[in-house]
């Protein structure tokens, strides 16, 4: 069976190996339910909690169970955007402890 997301990310269509649609239904995120297409659902329509506002999975969070429970997450590596630095890592839910890396004119100062 397949699970499809229409673009608008609302609409969530399942099918058979046929590819017929056998099931659909109008995604909810912020109800609080985790649905097919969703990564979390905290019940809340907010950014910043580890649950974004769209239902997906914040960077350097963990989020389980049905309402999702967010906590920061503790050591997997993430990349926090600046180029002038590597390595970066989670701590307390934001990223960052990279090193200084000399690559490219941007870095230059």
């Amino acid at each position: 069976m397949g699970v499809a997301v229409s673009p608008d990310s609302l609409d969530v269509y399942t099918a058979a190996g046929n590819d017929r649609a056998i099931g659909h239904w109008r995604r909810l995120c912020g109800d609080g339910h985790r649905d097919p297409g969703e990564e979390c659902d905290d019940g809340n329509g907010r950014d910043g909690d580890g649950c974004s506002a769209v239902c997906t999975l914040e960077p350097c969070f963990t989020c389980t169970g049905d309402p999702s429970v967010c906590a920061p997450a503790d050591g997997p590596p993430c990349d926090d955007g600046n180029p002038c630095t590597a390595g970066e890592s989670c701590h307390a839910g934001a990223c960052g402890g990279g090193t200084a890396t000399n690559e490219g004119a941007a870095c230059d100062d």
